[in-house]
Protein backbone atom coordinates (compact mmCIF):
# COMPACT_ATOMS: atom_id res chain seq x y z
CA UNK A 1 0.00 0.00 0.00
CA UNK A 2 1.24 3.48 -0.87
CA UNK A 3 1.29 5.92 2.03
CA UNK A 4 0.47 9.49 1.00
CA UNK A 5 2.49 12.13 2.81
CA UNK A 6 0.43 14.87 4.45
CA UNK A 7 1.83 18.38 4.00
CA UNK A 8 0.17 20.28 6.84
CA UNK A 9 1.39 23.72 5.77
CA UNK A 10 0.22 23.27 2.19
CA UNK A 11 -3.22 21.98 3.20
CA UNK A 12 -3.62 24.62 5.92
CA UNK A 13 -2.86 27.39 3.41
CA UNK A 14 -5.15 25.97 0.73
CA UNK A 15 -8.07 25.47 3.12
CA UNK A 16 -7.26 28.27 5.57
CA UNK A 17 -10.76 29.77 5.67
CA UNK A 18 -12.33 26.36 6.13
CA UNK A 19 -10.04 25.41 9.03
CA UNK A 20 -10.40 28.78 10.75
CA UNK A 21 -14.04 29.69 10.23
CA UNK A 22 -16.10 26.56 9.66
CA UNK A 23 -18.66 25.64 12.29
CA UNK A 24 -18.08 21.98 11.38
CA UNK A 25 -15.53 19.80 13.11
CA UNK A 26 -12.72 19.34 10.61
CA UNK A 27 -9.93 16.83 10.87
CA UNK A 28 -7.61 15.03 8.50
CA UNK A 29 -6.70 11.41 9.11
CA UNK A 30 -4.87 8.67 7.31
CA UNK A 31 -6.34 5.28 6.41
CA UNK A 32 -5.03 3.85 9.68
CA UNK A 33 -7.26 6.23 11.64
CA UNK A 34 -4.46 8.47 12.93
CA UNK A 35 -5.43 12.13 13.14
CA UNK A 36 -2.94 14.25 11.19
CA UNK A 37 -4.49 17.68 11.70
CA UNK A 38 -7.63 19.24 13.17
CA UNK A 39 -9.32 22.59 13.30
CA UNK A 40 -9.28 24.55 16.54
CA UNK A 41 -13.02 23.96 16.95
CA UNK A 42 -12.47 20.21 16.70
CA UNK A 43 -9.78 20.30 19.37
CA UNK A 44 -11.92 22.45 21.67
CA UNK A 45 -14.89 20.10 21.24
CA UNK A 46 -12.73 17.06 21.99
CA UNK A 47 -11.10 18.83 24.95
CA UNK A 48 -7.64 18.38 23.45
CA UNK A 49 -4.63 20.50 22.62
CA UNK A 50 -2.81 20.71 19.30
CA UNK A 51 0.11 18.83 20.88
CA UNK A 52 -2.25 15.85 21.40
CA UNK A 53 -2.82 15.35 17.66
CA UNK A 54 -0.08 12.74 17.14
CA UNK A 55 -1.73 10.64 19.87
CA UNK A 56 -5.33 10.88 18.61
CA UNK A 57 -6.96 8.13 16.60
CA UNK A 58 -10.52 8.50 15.38
CA UNK A 59 -10.91 4.82 16.26
CA UNK A 60 -10.82 5.84 19.93
CA UNK A 61 -13.46 8.53 19.37
CA UNK A 62 -16.20 6.41 17.77
CA UNK A 63 -18.82 4.17 19.29
CA UNK A 64 -18.99 0.56 18.08
CA UNK A 65 -21.63 1.17 15.37
CA UNK A 66 -19.83 4.15 13.85
CA UNK A 67 -16.49 2.38 14.14
CA UNK A 68 -17.85 -0.49 12.05
CA UNK A 69 -19.15 1.97 9.43
CA UNK A 70 -15.75 3.71 9.35
CA UNK A 71 -13.98 0.37 8.90
CA UNK A 72 -16.26 -0.50 5.97
CA UNK A 73 -15.61 2.86 4.29
CA UNK A 74 -11.86 2.51 4.87
CA UNK A 75 -11.88 -0.93 3.23
CA UNK A 76 -13.78 0.51 0.28
CA UNK A 77 -11.35 3.40 -0.12
CA UNK A 78 -8.36 1.07 0.07
CA UNK A 79 -9.79 -1.27 -2.57
CA UNK A 80 -11.36 1.25 -4.98
CA UNK A 81 -9.55 4.50 -4.22
CA UNK A 82 -12.78 6.34 -3.35
CA UNK A 83 -15.87 6.35 -1.18
CA UNK A 84 -19.06 5.55 -3.10
CA UNK A 85 -21.60 7.19 -0.77
CA UNK A 86 -21.78 9.52 2.19
CA UNK A 87 -22.57 7.83 5.50
CA UNK A 88 -25.60 9.41 7.13
CA UNK A 89 -25.73 9.92 10.88
CA UNK A 90 -28.67 8.31 12.60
Amino acid sequence: MIEIEYNKEEIREKYKELFEHSLDLIYVHNLNGNILDASDLTLITLGMEREDIPNISFIDLLDKENLNKAKDVTKEIRSTGKQSAQIADN
